[in-house]
């Protein structure tokens, strides 16, 4: 696990609220995605083509989990582009439920399912795995207070407009 103090104001991050209990999951999304790099390079771990489904990318935006701005910055470049971008990264309920978490690639998700694609590249990782970048220390917040914090694109200077609200994208 990681201690909050060691994540800096910028790094990207995941946050998962459960809406039964409150608690939340809290993933240093760059750090992970870092590590599956390394280990996708030492063959240790794999690609799988995850279905795309309108109705899962329309439960994403409904919870204000992408910029639409961001959205329509992506869906414009061209499809060899898209199909090179890196795996999203589902991480498995800790429980062991079928429950899984979309930790990085919500975005790209989205654009797929507006595209009609009907696949994805992913990794899908277990507890054991994605446990290690977990962050502990930070304040609960709730579901609501997440829905609406706003989404910072890390190429750009400013923060995104709060989720759900029009945006004029990065200059």
């Amino acid at each position: 696990m990681i201690e909050a103090s060691t994540v800096g104001p910028f790094e990207p991050i995941y946050t998962f609220v459960d809406h039964a209990t409150g608690e939340n999951v809290v993933i240093a999304a760059r750090r992970l995605e870092q590590w599956c790099v390394a280990r996708r390079a030492e063959g240790q771990l794999e690609i799988v083509l995850a279905p795309v489904t309108r109705a899962q990318a329309t439960k994403i935006i409904a919870a204000g989990s992408v910029s639409r701005a961001w959205c329509e910055e992506m869906i414009v470049q061209p499809l060899h582009a898209l199909l090179a971008l890196p795996p999203i990264i589902f991480a498995l309920a800790e429980d062991g439920s079928d429950d899984v978490m979309l930790v990085d690639g919500h975005h790209r998700y989205v654009v797929f399912a507006a595209l009609g694609i009907a696949e994805i590249k992913a990794h899908i990782l277990s507890p054991a795995q994605w446990s290690a970048f977990r962050i502990i220390g930070l304040d609960t917040i709730t579901a609501e207070e997440l829905r609406v914090m706003p989404i910072v694109k890390l190429d750009c200077d400013r923060p995104r407009a709060p989720r759900g609200e029009e945006e004029k994208g990065c200059p």
